[in-house]
């Protein structure tokens, strides 16, 4: 039946749903956890630092809640370069507002080119986070470069991504 809800109860007796009032005043139907808004955002231009301290990479986006008891699944990617004399580490972090909620880094020795290491992985952040909060959030991610070299995000052309996606509570 188009535009319909078929429920069963468990005992094979189905009710047929086609509108509200077809429930019944002592029923209350309520769909779980539906997602409410998308918002993504990119970062298509290369950052780079060589300083040890967080600095921002340029990936925000901007989210408001509906509900205090909705979830924001925060996914994160980017494509980061590393180089350095030593294996070079390249730092994420994303912050909700002002507040570090999670720190990651690439670590992997990928190629030597006259006595320099050169270290490229692409970094992928989730996190389901509790905001608590109907105001506007702003994510963002900062990097920092942990060895003697410098690091990049959004490197070699790549498109870095953040997409938030608010989950009704």
């Amino acid at each position: 039946m188009p535009g319909s809800i078929k429920i069963d109860d468990g005992s094979g007796n189905y009710t047929i749903l086609t509108s509200p009032t077809s429930l019944g005043s002592d029923k209350t139907f309520t769909l779980a956890s539906p997602v409410l808004q998308v918002v993504t955002a990119t970062l298509s231009s290369a950052a780079s630092t060589t300083s040890g301290t967080f600095a921002d990479t340029g990936l925000t986006a901007n989210i408001t809640p509906s509900s205090t008891s909705s979830k924001v699944l925060v996914l994160v990617q980017h494509n980061t370069f590393a180089t350095g004399t030593n294996i070079p580490v390249c730092w994420i972090q994303l912050l909700r507002d002002s507040t570090s909620i999670q720190q990651v880094y690439n670590v992997m020795k990928a190629g030597n080119y006259q006595s320099v290491v050169h270290n490229y992985l692409p970094i992928h952040m989730t996190i389901v986070d509790s905001p608590s909060t109907t105001s506007q959030i702003t994510y963002k991610t900062q990097f920092k470069e942990t060895s003697d070299g410098s690091a990049s995000v959004a490197a070699d052309d790549f498109i870095d991504t953040i997409t938030l996606i608010e989950i009704g509570g």
